[in-house]
């Protein structure tokens, strides 16, 4: 009995055995079914007599392998190299998959074609590809590019199309046989494309403005191209709303403008450089806006960038942590600067400017980041001291909405940019540097004649002076309509100093004796757009004068014919912008102040009695009042006086300066 319990726990057994054995090898079979499904190649290429070239690539998107490619009669499999290294040649089988048993595929006919193979399910799709053609608002009706072989489509096209002027709203994209089914977009911030069935999201048109332009879609590598030569008198506007004209009638905001000033100066004769202004900026935009979308001022083949951005967009209004805001900002706008330059650009730096909802801490940062940009290794327009009410916001009658300013706002900020600028970068001139080591003596009936060029609103004039009498330090005369003024700044015997308003009465600052023979800052800054007039000295705020000053003609600087005493200058600086006190005091303590700088004279003097100004701009600064026996001294501070001499002629030059004799 028990050998009979024996026998039947092994005939159980062995059929256990048995039953699991089969379930083995059908899940082993089922296994073996999906791995040949899914198998992933290392490299796959589409090989035969009927492919250009004998062989074109094949590139992985997921599941599937695609290759864009000319077939011709003849025949082709897939060959490559399967994850494990082992060699695979793929052909048809009698049930239309792509299989190892499969046979070589037949084609009897010449055409462009798109290739999937598909491993989840071994299909093998072809697509003819009868044209690639543009579509968009900049792109004129059939606009197609030429198939030039292994996957690349290439032309050259005049994007003319008609469309709005808002940048935005320029664009274009590729589409495979006319059907937006089989679109083509770039990946943000990429050369890179994809199609619809990549399933990637956030696909983008490809922005751009009207021009002509050499075209390239790379299908082998999924990526795009755009050349152009490099236009030397384009100036590529890169920034937000403001930058964008957002406020300004018709959208003819401060970037408008300037092209409109630089085109007429180049008309006038006043520059030799048909320098203008085009627009690559996108409303709400901020510095990780214009990193992503990199490409679009690539894509502009402008020399110069002027970025046009600001805190606000970076949230410094709602922000609890308004430090990381404003480090973030700074560490964009260079990583900007650094590609800008890389890729051969010359970058230009708009600075941070007024908002409608700023608060005092708002401001506080706005202020701080200026002072950063003054100084840069970049030019700056101060656009804070075109618009600035004192406390952060828009003045009156300068704003079209919390964000924006309007059409005389977007005038105020052009303002703030020296004519001259583009044009003297081209000619190579450098940023200035601080340098008080030097001065000249202006003697009786010496003036230095500083004339602003183009219109002049936002403005601060400042200079150091060594006066041990009384004098006048500055003069200038105001115009509006028929009504005219002048306008004075004088030291007094008691060491005061008077403004006189050509428009406003008179203030007198007496906080301080500044003819007490040491070095003084003086400065005037005029808020055009806030009406309102500053006196600083050294660096403080002394006095103020609630006026709009129109000047007519340039500032005559330390005419001291009035009391016979004579006045050492050692600085000369003009910004077109005007200046608060915290910048005041960073000039006053020996930063570099750059931003909208018109003039920097040194005053130095060199055997041959130059004068130069070092400021970013072609302006220049004239003397008058030398004759043979009245000279102009210039010296080390503290050192042996240089003179320099006229020849007797009514008027000569000095290098680049105009000297006048006043006999």
């Amino acid at each position: 009995m028990d050998g009979g319990i024996e026998q039947t726990r092994d005939i159980y057994s062995k059929c256990c055995f048995d039953m699991i054995k089969r379930i083995y090898i059908i899940v082993l079979s089922m296994v073996i079914a999906l791995s040949a499904m899914g198998v992933q190649f290392s490299h796959l290429s589409v090989s035969g007599s009927a492919v250009e070239e004998g062989e074109m690539p094949m590139r992985q998107l997921d599941n599937r392998y695609v290759s864009y490619l000319s077939l011709s009669p003849g025949t082709f499999t897939l060959n490559g190299t399967d994850s494990r290294g082992n060699a695979v040649a793929l052909g048809i089988d009698d049930y239309g998959k792509v299989s190892a048993d499969g046979v070589a595929v037949t084609v009897d006919t010449s055409i462009v074609v798109k290739m999937t193979y598909d491993v989840s399910d071994s299909s093998l799709q072809i697509k003819p590809i009868s044209s690639l053609s543009l579509k968009g608002t900049v792109v004129p009706d059939e606009t197609c590019l030429d198939y030039v072989g292994k996957g690349v489509w290439r032309g050259s096209v005049n994007l003319s199309g008609e469309t709005v002027d808002e940048y935005l709203n320029r664009y274009f994209y590729f589409v495979f046989n006319n059907d937006d089914n089989q679109a083509v977009r770039p990946i943000p911030g990429t050369f890179r494309v994809a199609t619809s069935d990549n399933k990637i999201s956030g696909l983008e048109n490809i922005r751009i403005n009207r021009g002509v332009y050499d075209i390239t879609l790379d299908m082998s590598d999924y990526t795009y191209a755009i050349d152009s030569p490099v236009d030397e008198e384009r100036i590529s506007v890169f920034g937000s709303s403001v930058a964008n004209g957002q406020g300004a009638e018709l959208m003819h905001g401060y970037a408008y403008l300037l092209g409109e000033q630089l085109r007429t100066r180049y008309a006038d004769g006043e520059s030799p450089n048909g320098f203008y202004t085009s627009g690559v900026s996108i409303g709400g935009n901020n510095t990780a806006n214009l990193l992503d979308r990199y490409p679009d001022v690539l894509n502009d083949f402008g020399r110069y960038v002027i970025i046009g951005l600001s805190l606000g967009n970076e949230g410094i209004h709602e922000s609890t942590n308004q430090e990381a805001i404003f480090n973030g900002f700074v560490t964009n706008m260079l990583t900007l600067i650094n590609k800008l330059r890389s890729d051969g650009k010359i970058p230009v730096v708009v600075n941070n400017y007024t908002r409608g909802d700023y608060n005092e801490s708002d401001y506080g940062c706005v202020k701080k980041m200026n002072l950063l940009i003054h100084g840069w290794d970049v030019p700056s327009i101060n656009s804070l001291g075109a618009i600035d009410d004192g406390t952060g916001k828009w003045s009156v009658g300068y704003i079209a909405d919390v964000a924006h300013p309007n059409t005389q706002g977007h005038k105020e900020f052009m303002c703030a940019f020296v004519p001259s600028l583009f044009d003297a970068i081209l000619a190579g001139k450098s940023h200035p540097r601080r340098d008080t080591s030097q001065q000249i003596e202006l003697k009786e009936n010496m003036t230095l004649v500083i004339t602003p060029e183009g219109t002049l609103h936002p403005f601060t004039l400042c200079f150091r002076v060594k006066v041990t009498g009384a004098c006048r330090l500055l003069n200038f005369a105001h115009e509006t309509g028929s009504l005219t003024g002048t306008g004075s700044l004088w030291l007094n015997g008691d060491g005061t100093v008077t403004y006189n308003s050509p428009r406003n009465g008179s203030v007198t600052a007496s906080e301080s004796a500044v003819n007490d023979g040491d070095w003084h800052d003086i400065a005037l800054s005029h808020y055009y757009a806030r009406g309102y007039t500053a006196l600083y000295i050294d660096g403080k705020e002394v006095a103020h004068v609630h006026e709009n000053i129109n000047l007519n003609g340039g500032f005559t600087v330390a005419g001291s014919k009035d009391f016979g005493s004579s006045v050492c200058v050692s600085e000369i600086a003009l910004w077109r912008a005007g200046m608060n006190e915290d910048e005041m005091r960073a000039h006053h303590d020996g930063e570099m102040l750059k931003s909208s700088l018109e003039i920097y004279s040194p005053m130095k003097l060199d055997n041959n009695g130059k004068i130069v100004n070092f400021a970013q701009s072609l302006n220049e600064i004239k003397v008058s009042g030398i004759s043979t026996a009245n000279t102009l001294t210039g010296r080390g501070v503290g050192d042996a006086a240089l003179t320099t001499s006229t020849d007797g002629s009514a008027m000569h030059f000095i290098n680049r300066i105009h000297v006048y004799d006043n006999h």
